[in-house]
């Protein structure tokens, strides 16, 4: 099931990661920045950037002239609060202090204008180099984030102030006794917990939380996100941004880090990060997804923004059309060619139609929606932005102080498939038959691979919120593709209920699997949920999905293999292919597209095992490694099966969890 692929993932992601306190709405202080503080303090909160303009003309840089930066706001005359003059490379390194958006810029030659530009998308927090070509478009070459510190000044005081005392440590007992220290669960203070790593490599030396790491690089390599972060740490201290588990509440959530290096040792722990900081990483990433538009056009921002490469933990791009239509969408790619204006939040709120309003200023939308991390309906703000006709948006989840997971966690799928249909049905009893189909036809009504579809007293869909084009339509019309009339068997609902297994798109990847659904009839209209089954026998599946591959390496080479096996189509419930190369290298990687390029012998499991470098042994013959791997994020005690075998000098892999 692709529940369980949802755990490795966390799992991965979480090797490294400490805890952190949760921050609610009452604690959000006033969000104004006197213009007196620092760069980094202002670019942190969302309210600074660094502009180095070039101006050209006829590909010559022009020096000497004065560069003009003002917010572009429909309606308002542009007020031109940002200057500075170009030098004999004709750059001006202008500094902004004013929040993410839409900009224009003028240059003035003794007092007189002599190029203008308009629609620069510009992102706080960021240093973005911008060409302006007299006579031409403005063109942003490259936008790098500046080193930003956190807003919650106490919180950053807290942090540094643990890591100087283990850097103190180390320097009072030595490094053998500091490492130990840090590597029990002793020296975790509330919500911070020390990581510390070689200099270099990122080797781990110390985490209370995870001491089967200690001695891999597996998710710090410094090819990692995380990686590429901690190679900047310095003596004084490298600030980032990036997830870390929280274990006071068992959730993910994005943490302020703060590296220090001390004597060829990189120490760092996190604190959570704010929800208004939040909201400047949201605007941020939206545009960043316009400046890839502006770069790489239509075509490749679609493709790319319905992949999972582009989701970066809870922040993705839905993008809408002149047309109000979806045109991407990662997380429920059923909802591409559909209107946005019909989206109606599990609440009732017309959440689309606020979407729709969009303009090139940008607004904030809040609503209730399924986060990608917990697969929970959580409150949600999303900031949506018109450009070129298309509606950009993404968001960030505010969750309340529920941490208990889903009931589904915890159920077996039949148990909670009969569970959530009952649901429903109480539902309809407390709020009446309009109030269920508004529910049950909005996205907010998920619980993972669950939903609802529901049939009236003449056979006719009333509610399908995967296939809203099936309302209306007579479910006995409806045939598998296998030929199987599963329609006709789910018209048979009785009181008593009834299973019904067979093929059909699953909703977070819309490719066909096996499903068993449940059907019951209840005051007249049958109410009808299901789950997707696991094969029946997984290692026979396992060993024929990586046989598939080997077969598409065959036909289609091994650059082509390589494109394929790391795409969400490549993805067959919980199976996913693993190649590596002659130099034991991974090739593919699809759920965690940050592994590539990393050493396939790093591998190991939360208690320790090797489990990579039994996968280097690969022969010709193929062979099984299975061993615990425990999932903090279920209630079940796992096991890891990996199928893997060597062909024309490269490792084919895949595998599954079971429970024994």
């Amino acid at each position: 099931m692709l529940s369980r692929i949802f755990a490795i993932v966390l799992v991965a992601a979480a090797l490294w990661h400490c805890g952190g306190e949760r921050v609610t709405q009452s604690q959000i202080t006033d969000t104004g920045e006197p213009v007196t503080r620092p760069l980094s303090k202002l670019a942190a909160a969302g309210h600074a950037f660094v502009v180095l303009a070039t101006v050209q003309q006829d590909d010559a840089p022009v020096s000497g002239v004065v560069v003009e930066l003002s917010r572009s706001v429909a309606g308002r005359v542009a007020e031109y609060e940002w200057s500075a003059t170009t030098n004999d490379e004709g750059q001006a390194r202008i500094e902004i202090t004013s929040d993410s958006g839409y900009y224009q810029a003028r240059a003035l030659q003794d007092g007189s204008e002599i190029g203008h530009w308009s629609s620069i998308p510009l992102n706080a927090g960021y240093e973005v180099r911008l060409d302006l070509p007299i006579g031409e478009r403005a063109r942003i070459t490259s936008s790098e984030p500046l080193e930003t510190t956190p807003a919650d000044e106490a919180a950053a005081a807290r942090t540094r102030a643990f890591l100087e005392a283990a850097i103190a440590r180390y320097q009072r007992d030595g490094r053998e006794a500091t490492l130990a220290y840090y590597d029990s669960q002793e020296s975790i203070e509330g919500d911070l917990v020390l990581l510390v790593m070689a200099q270099g490599d990122h080797t781990i030396l110390a985490l209370a939380t995870w001491s089967g790491g200690v001695g891999s690089n597996w998710a710090t390599h410094p090819r990692t996100s995380f990686g590429q972060h901690i190679a900047r740490a310095t003596e004084d201290g490298y600030w980032f941004k990036e997830d870390r588990y929280n274990i006071l509440t068992g959730r993910l959530e994005l943490g302020w880090y703060l590296a220090i290096l001390h004597d060829g040792l990189v120490f760092t722990t996190a604190h959570v990060v704010l929800p208004d900081e939040l909201a400047t990483i949201a605007q941020e990433y939206v545009q960043e997804a316009i400046s890839y538009y502006n770069r790489e056009g239509r075509d490749a921002t679609v493709a790319y923004y319905n992949s999972l490469p582009s989701i970066d933990k809870q922040f993705y791009l839905f993008l809408i059309d002149e047309n109000d239509l979806y045109i991407a969408h990662p997380i429920f790619p059923h909802l591409k060619g559909t209107d946005i204006k019909d989206v109606v939040g599990s609440n009732g709120y017309e959440l689309g139609k606020e979407i729709a309003k969009a303009t090139e200023e940008g607004h904030w939308v809040q609503y209730l929606w399924p986060n990608p991390v917990t697969y929970r309906e959580e409150p949600k703000a999303a900031w949506v932005i018109r450009y070129d006709g298309l509606i950009f948006a993404s968001g960030y989840y505010n969750p309340d102080d529920q941490t208990e997971r889903p009931a589904w966690y915890y159920q077996g799928p039949e148990d909670y498939t009969v569970a959530y249909v009952n649901k429903a049905i109480a539902r309809y009893q407390r709020d009446g038959r309009e109030s269920m189909i508004t529910f049950y036809n909005s996205v907010g009504s998920f619980e993972y691979q669950w939903y609802l579809f529901v049939i009236d007293e003449n056979d006719l869909y009333i509610v399908h919120p995967i296939f809203s084009e099936l309302i209306g339509t007579d479910i006995k019309d409806v045939v598998g593709s296998n030929g199987y009339e599963l329609g006709k068997e789910i018209a048979k609902a009785t009181e008593e209920g009834h299973w019904i297994d067979y093929p059909w798109p699953h909703p977070l990847t819309l490719q066909e699997a096996p499903k068993a659904a449940y059907a019951i009839r209840y005051d007249g209209l049958i109410f009808v949920s299901g789950y997707y089954k696991n094969p029946e026998d997984m290692e026979a599946h396992t060993i024929a999905y990586v046989e598939r591959a080997i077969e598409y390496y065959k036909r289609e080479g091994r650059d082509a293999t390589a494109t394929y096996y790391n795409s969400r189509e490549s993805i067959d419930g919980q199976w996913f292919l693993t190649l590596v190369d002659e130099n034991d290298l991974m090739l593919t990687y699809p759920i965690l597209p940050h592994l590539i390029g990393s050493d396939v012998k790093a591998g190991r499991s939360p208690t320790g095992y090797e489990f990579g470098k039994e996968i280097a042994k690969a022969t010709e013959k193929g062979q099984w490694v299975k061993f615990p791997y425990p999932l903090r994020y279920t209630a079940e005690d796992d096991f890891l099966n990996i199928w893997f075998i060597r062909y024309d000098g490269l490792i084919f892999s895949s595998g599954y969890l079971s429970s024994e």
